[in-house]
């Protein structure tokens, strides 16, 4: 999975070097970043409370600025939607509200 800006504004999302993005499904971080990046936006979305998030670092580099994080999670891209389907069919009772 890669998600990289070319610089231009980009969903909010603006700066001069080309920014990219770290994907969080469950406690899987998927993009083309540094893995620290990568833990990160995990990390991230665990103190959010949520098992999907999409967040922007101003680039690849470990110590990369935060820029933007959303919950919604571009579903059109394979690897994201395989580890999505992935994640609901390990909990599903718990993903909607059902006893575990």
């Amino acid at each position: 999975m890669s998600r990289v800006s070319n610089g231009r504004e980009d969903a909010g999302r603006m700066g001069t070097t080309r920014s990219v993005a770290v994907v969080v499904v469950g406690e899987r971080g998927l993009g083309d970043a540094a893995p620290e990046l990568v833990g990160r936006a995990v990390q991230l979305a665990r103190h959010a409370g949520t098992d999907l998030l999409e967040v922007w670092f101003e680039d690849a580099g470990p110590n990369a600025r935060l820029l933007d994080a959303s919950p919604c999670a571009p579903l059109q891209d394979p690897d994201v939607a395989d580890a999505v389907l992935e994640l609901l069919l390990e909990r599903p009772a718990q993903r909607l509200g059902g006893a575990a």
